[in-house]
């Protein structure tokens, strides 16, 4: 099934500059996160002309590559970089780095995932381990793979952090599965892919995780959507069928958020699709014409107005608007 929707498209300068790497996912997330917070200046005049402010290492900024960011409840923005975790106040930074022999800092400085808990506890994924931060001490708690304990973290590698609305932490990892921590024990249930059992995580690289409006946990995975099913412990998989239009639009889900009404939108390597789930079918966004080739669907926000915004690979950002959200 396929929808138009309300598709306004915004297109980067220079758009083949992007490469076909994992940075290019990290860098629209940045110019999307500088266009919908507040340190950046938008003018909104008729004609819609955009100021914006840029901050480099000039700035503070410990590196020029941003793979996530994150506005705390105190306000602080965040961002992770390949040298660091950076802290921004709107006039300075703060970074964060690894020491060798600092047990209690960061355990790497490639900052891969971000995520503020309900009780304001900052959880920082790596390159290297996951970590909880706290702000009191300015001190980090490391958790680890241990291959001799199969309560541990089940990789080190962090790709996606979310607390699901029971507050429960899910990491996703890079081909090691997803995990739920759970935070009396201090310990980490691991949902990793079997071959040959159906009911498993379709594929351990888990880029994205996301809860819908009736409270059904998403995982997307370099192979399938998955959803979880609470009760049997169990997976639900999604894939790709070319002859059934009403299916993902393709395997391999790099994004996925649950919108303002609860509909889950997901991002693909070919294109966006929306599922909703009160029809419980999913809905294909055609953000170019039909007969074109859909683009990689790297980042999707919504904004505080409603409007989603889609941040893709060499086509541009895209504003999806339904009749009951203004366009900004």
């Amino acid at each position: 099934m396929h929808d138009k929707g309300g598709l306004k498209g915004l297109y980067f300068p220079g758009g083949n500059e992007f490469s076909n790497s994992r940075y290019t996912r990290f860098a629209v997330l940045f110019f999307l996160v500088l266009f919908c917070f507040s340190f950046t200046t938008l003018v909104f005049a008729q004609k819609s002309s955009y100021k914006f402010n840029k901050i480099t290492i000039n700035d503070g900024l410990s590196q020029s590559t941003i793979r996530c960011v994150l506005q705390d409840s105190k306000g602080f923005l965040w961002f992770g970089t390949d040298d660091g975790l950076n802290r921004y106040d709107g006039y300075s930074f703060r970074v964060f780095r690894s020491e060798n022999n600092d047990s209690t800092g960061i355990s790497n400085d490639a900052i891969q995932a971000l995520c503020e808990d309900r009780t304001g506890v900052l959880w920082v994924g790596t390159a290297n381990g996951l970590n909880s931060f706290d702000p009191a001490a300015e001190q980090f708690v490391r958790y680890l793979h241990d291959d001799a304990d199969s309560t541990s973290l089940s990789g080190n590698y962090i790709w996606r952090i979310f607390e699901d609305s029971n507050g429960r932490l899910w990491i996703g990892t890079d081909n090691d599965g997803l995990n739920l921590y759970e935070r009396s024990s201090g310990q980490f249930h691991r949902y990793v892919n079997i071959p040959d059992d159906s009911s498993s995580l379709s594929n351990n690289s888990v880029m994205s995780i996301a809860e819908d409006g009736a409270g059904n946990l998403w995982v997307g995975t370099f192979h399938g959507l998955n959803r979880f099913d609470k009760e049997r412990q169990s997976f639900v998989h999604y894939f790709f069928d070319e002859k059934n239009p009403s299916t993902i639009s393709s395997n391999r889900v790099w994004e996925l958020i649950a919108d303002q009404k609860g509909d889950l939108w997901i991002g693909t390597d070919w294109g966006l699709v929306r599922y909703d789930y009160q029809k419980e079918t999913f809905i294909r966004q055609s953000l170019l014409p039909q007969h074109q080739e859909q683009p990689n669907v790297w980042v999707i926000f919504q904004d505080r107005s409603g409007v989603i915004w889609v941040g893709t690979q060499n086509s541009g950002m895209f504003e999806y608007f339904q009749q009951n959200i203004q366009v900004i």
